[in-house]
């Protein structure tokens, strides 16, 4: 008989320093979400999951996209202001944010100017602006993760090869979130059903995504 499908390992510790937040956020989020799987194949009974069940394994893909999220805030934080330093590229972005910052329409914004060049050290203070602007919200899509990724030069392909797939997960992420998985279109069970295998494949693609966002910051800082 095949084994059944598990959740993927986290990856081991990163050699910058700079990732030691986001990688514990990271093994964290990863245990809270194998605690969810454990407890629900100890109470799983033959047939369908029940709703608790089902309950147990969308906390689990819940849990893991915050761990996504937080994760990738820790890396904002701790590592892009020196990979803008190492990375031309990633300088580049941040040299664009700068020249968005300090214009207001056609016009220079004054007040923002002042407030950077009054600062003890202007690239810093312009930086932690920049830290706040990306930090500001909580993942909603691949789309917005793609976008970060984009400002430590990192390509979207590297983080997803199959992006259709990772925004599936999002959708349905988004759906327990913010919807607590409710189909009215059902006459019975008015929750969508979630499967086992199905959510466990959904929270590794997550867990991957996160694996390959992590080493890509941690290639960048060696």
């Amino acid at each position: 008989m095949a084994a059944k499908p598990a959740l993927d390992a986290v990856p081991s510790r990163p050699k910058s320093d700079n990732c030691d937040n986001a990688w514990r956020v990271l093994e964290y989020a990863h245990e809270t979400a194998a605690s969810f799987l454990e407890i629900f194949s100890k109470d799983r009974s033959p047939g369908a999951p029940s709703r608790s069940n089902q309950d147990l394994l969308r906390a689990m893909l819940v849990f893991v996209s915050a761990g996504l999220d937080s994760m990738v805030k820790h890396l904002v934080k701790d590592a892009l202001p020196d990979v803008i330093k190492k990375d031309p590229a990633a300088h580049d972005n941040f040299q664009e944010f700068v020249e968005r910052t300090i214009k207001k329409g056609d016009q220079p914004d004054y007040k923002t100017m002042a407030d950077i060049l009054v600062a003890e050290n202007p690239i810093d203070r312009m930086i932690a602006m920049w830290v706040n602007d990306l930090t500001a919200k909580s993942l909603q899509s691949a789309d917005e993760l793609f976008r970060i990724a984009s400002y430590f030069d990192i390509k979207s392909n590297i983080i997803s090869k199959e992006p259709n797939k990772l925004k599936e997960v999002f959708r349905i992420r988004n759906n327990i979130i913010h919807e607590m998985d409710v189909d009215f279109s059902q006459e019975k069970r008015n929750r969508t059903p979630r499967q086992r295998d199905e959510m466990i494949e959904a929270t590794n693609r997550l867990l991957k995504v996160c694996k390959a966002f992590l080493k890509a910051v941690d290639d960048k800082l060696k």
